[in-house]
């Protein structure tokens, strides 16, 4: 079953993914250890995810995390994820 956790773990886990949503590494750790990401990071990650090797993240998955129930299949790709450069 899918969950909060188990995407941030498919971006790399905490750190990975606080770099994709533009968040701390604390922040991206306490989403993961709450099982939730609030709805104003969604468009981001929507738009990120391919770029970070995760395939099927849309709307309506992120949508179904949150009512608790996955309609959706979720897949990561086996290339690493793609490492943003911060620094700009």
């Amino acid at each position: 079953m899918a969950t909060w956790q188990k995407l941030i773990s498919d971006f790399g886990g905490p750190k990975a993914f606080s770099l994709v949503i533009d968040v701390s590494q604390e922040a991206a750790r306490q989403m993961s250890h709450r099982n939730s990401v609030h709805s104003i990071y969604w468009s981001i990650i929507v738009a990120r995810a391919p770029r970070s090797g995760v395939d099927g993240i849309t709307f309506e998955f992120l949508a179904s995390l949150r009512r608790g129930r996955v309609d959706a299949d979720v897949s990561v790709k086996s290339d690493p994820p793609v490492q943003l450069d911060c620094s700009a």
